[in-house]
């Protein structure tokens, strides 16, 4: 079966003057894989992988950094420099390489608690 993710993205930026954007609406996307997981996870000052689950080839996922405070850095691979910075309350929405065995996060100052849901290709 086809299309049995649906994805929608904008972002819009006001200031002086300037209105810059990119309205992608909404898309869909075929859902490959069969696993998937919702998960939240405590992220403290030391980095540590991104609990996958069973889900072991990639896909699509959705992070919040439910910290009112902090930021989480997500990493590529272990020492890694940062790739994604989520500050508190922030949010992203990508797709995982197939490749991407093990992202990496790390709090900024203090744990912090991301929630996410990633959905395997």
């Amino acid at each position: 079966m086809s299309a049995e993710i649906k994805v929608t993205m904008a972002l819009v930026a006001r200031k002086g003057g300037s209105n810059p954007g990119l309205d992608m609406g909404t898309f869909s996307v075929t859902w490959a894989g069969n696993n998937h997981l919702h998960n939240r996870q405590n992220v403290g000052i030391t980095e540590e992988a991104l609990v996958l689950g069973d889900c072991g080839t990639g896909g699509y996922l959705i992070m919040v950094n439910r910290d009112a405070t902090n930021y989480v850095t997500v990493r590529a691979a272990t020492g890694a420099t940062g790739l994604v910075r989520l500050k508190a309350g922030e949010g992203a929405c990508f797709r995982l390489d197939a490749a991407a065995t093990a992202p990496f996060v790390i709090a900024n100052t203090a744990a912090v608690e991301v929630e996410y849901v990633l959905l395997e290709d």
